[in-house]
């Protein structure tokens, strides 16, 4: 993750970097409030933020006010780091927006679990943020999608009729065959979006995930995909999942084909299915199937990794699609109870992990 840290002494300055690189952090470092600011108003500024107390330039408390002032910036976690140990002070900052305060001399195993609490909280924030930016489409597009979904159906329906009644020249046939491909194209992207809008679960019934899995892979072969870079690992005894099968297979088609681009130069796939033991037979309803995909491939970079499931965000080129996989994943699950997460580091890969409700009656 990316921390901000602004603090002026330098020995301190050195003892936070260190210390958070060696946990995997990436660290933008300031030396006073004024270059602290300066960092924070730039797009893609870090959303966890240590801040020292007593600084030249702007001090802060002024950087802190200045933070939770902004408009339209998604929240930021803020750790004041202070040696000032009066109640009312560590008060004050607290009331300004301080989410948390570390006392100097700091302990490097508290500095390390306060940033993992942040952490935590920086990751729930966006996802909250995420859940009701997908809530305001629904409401925005699905009516509209329905509607165009209409229109389409009165097309295709004429469609049919003028195709009947078509002259020989193949020439003609030839132009309306490509008029209804991209009616179909249009067709496509409407489901697309519908299904992202979409409150409804389906028709749930109990289903073999492995079966599907191997299924959707077998497909992906006949279409051209190399075997050999594909590694599927199933635990025993996975109980099945509860959901509905088309809309499952919508899932599995969209992340595993995410992971086959991701490897057209290189790399390799793991796909393990496997579902918590950590259950008594009283509880086996609640148990969770996970599935995990991971690819070696080109990896996202944060500012990519932070937009995976935003629907109005794509890194395809015009006429690759329009990227609405990832977000139509996210919304079925979130309907059918389950979750989907995403880690992923430029260059190097990145891996899915998606929760399925356990379709296992519970015993009585």
């Amino acid at each position: 993750m990316r921390i901000l840290i602004a603090e002026d002494d330098f020995t301190s300055r050195s003892i936070l970097m260190a210390g958070l690189k060696k946990v995997g952090h990436e660290v933008v470092e300031t030396i006073n409030g004024a270059e602290a600011w300066a960092e924070l108003q730039k797009p893609n500024a870090p959303k966890l933020i240590i801040l020292d107390w007593m600084m030249p330039e702007m001090d802060g408390l002024e950087v802190l006010n200045c933070v939770r002032g902004m408009d339209n910036k998604p929240p930021s976690y803020i750790i004041m780091l202070t040696s000032k140990n009066e109640k009312a002070d560590i008060i004050a900052g607290l009331n300004a927006g301080a989410d948390d305060y570390l006392a100097k001399p700091f302990n490097l195993g508290e500095l390390k679990a306060r940033v993992e609490v942040g952490r935590r909280m920086v990751e729930m924030q966006e996802q909250l943020r995420q859940a009701h930016k997908l809530e305001v489409i629904g409401t925005m597009v699905g009516g509209v999608a329905h509607e165009f979904n209409n229109a389409l159906q009165s097309l295709f329906l004429y469609a049919g009729i003028v195709q009947d009644q078509l002259p020989e020249e193949q020439a003609i046939k030839d132009d309306f065959e490509k008029l209804l491909a991209t009616a179909n194209d249009a067709k496509h992207l409407v489901q697309q979006v519908m299904l992202i809008s979409s409150q409804d679960s389906g028709q749930p019934e109990q289903i073999d995930l492995a079966d599907l899995i191997s299924d959707v892979l077998q497909k992906k072969m006949t279409a051209g995909l190399d075997a050999s870079h594909i590694e599927l690992t199933v635990s025993k005894n996975c109980p099945p999942v509860r959901g509905d099968k088309q809309q499952i297979r919508t899932i599995l088609n969209h992340v595993i084909e995410n992971a086959i681009l991701a490897i057209v130069n290189g790399g390799d796939i793991s796909i393990n299915l496997e579902c918590d033991e950590h259950t008594t037979e009283k509880s086996i309803q609640s148990r969770k199937v996970q599935l995990a995909i991971t690819d070696t491939g080109v990896g996202m970079t944060e500012e990519t990794l932070s937009q995976a499931f935003n629907p109005f965000f794509t890194t395809r080129e015009v006429g690759q699609g329009k990227g609405f996989g990832l977000p139509i994943v996210y919304n079925i699950l979130q309907n059918m109870g389950g979750s989907i997460s995403v880690t992923s580091l430029f260059g190097k890969g990145s891996s899915f992990v998606i929760e399925f409700p356990s379709g296992n009656i519970q015993v009585n």
